[in-house]
């Protein structure tokens, strides 16, 4: 336990202060929503979005999205530097800019820092289209 920063108001018992750092299992800082998208410009779930929330700077972001038979279909950003609360977005669309086919996708996400910290992430989701 430490106390607060006296510029930042000081000891602050029972209050979350400057020195408030939650503590999470590495998979629960990143989320993926929703679980299952259709990109069909319908303006509901047209995009899937890989959440982090990590409380980390220096940390650099490379993901790559897979189909069901193991087949890379994306990579989103190569070496990018990563905020602590951050977002990125995959609208369903393959490196040849053609519409991705539904099914299932993962995302391995590939993290790591200037102090040697490598860290993989799986995270599964599923693209849908609609019957017409």
């Amino acid at each position: 336990w430490n106390s607060s920063a006296p510029d930042h108001g000081g000891a602050s018992p029972g209050i979350k202060n400057t020195q408030y750092n939650e503590v999470v299992s590495s998979s629960s800082w990143i989320t993926v929503q929703p679980e299952i998208f259709s990109p069909d410009l319908d303006g509901y779930h047209d995009v899937v979005n890989f959440y982090f929330n990590n409380g980390k700077s220096g940390v650099i972001c490379n993901i790559t999205i897979y189909d069901s038979n193991g087949n890379s279909v994306y990579r989103y950003h190569l070496n990018r530097m990563m905020a602590t609360d951050d977002a990125v977005s995959w609208d369903g669309f393959l490196v040849t800019g053609s519409p991705a086919p539904p099914g299932v996708y993962v995302a391995l996400i590939e993290l790591f820092d200037l102090k040697g910290m490598v860290q993989y992430e799986k995270k599964p989701f599923v693209l849908a289209k609609k019957n017409r």
